[in-house]
């Protein structure tokens, strides 16, 4: 599931033109939100539902945008 999450949140961050260090700041918490999200680019681990929440307000899109069943494709 990591995988799956990693690349949905690679291909929001493209279609959003937005790079890891940018998301990092509008999360607010400094090195420990960087460290985070490159985590969770890399696929070594997904967000707890907190900081799910605070993902999406930070990228301004829906939560259920970054967990949401896609394609077949993706495993």
């Amino acid at each position: 599931m990591s995988v799956v999450f990693a690349r949905r949140f690679r291909s929001i961050l493209l279609r959003e033109r937005l790079n890891p260090a940018d998301v990092a700041k509008r999360m607010g918490r400094g090195h420990a939100d960087v460290v985070a999200v490159s985590n969770w680019l890399s696929g070594r681990n997904e967000p707890s539902m907190r900081n799910l929440l605070r993902l999406s307000a930070a990228l301004k899109i829906e939560p259920m945008e970054l967990i949401k069943n896609g394609n077949s494709t993706e495993r």
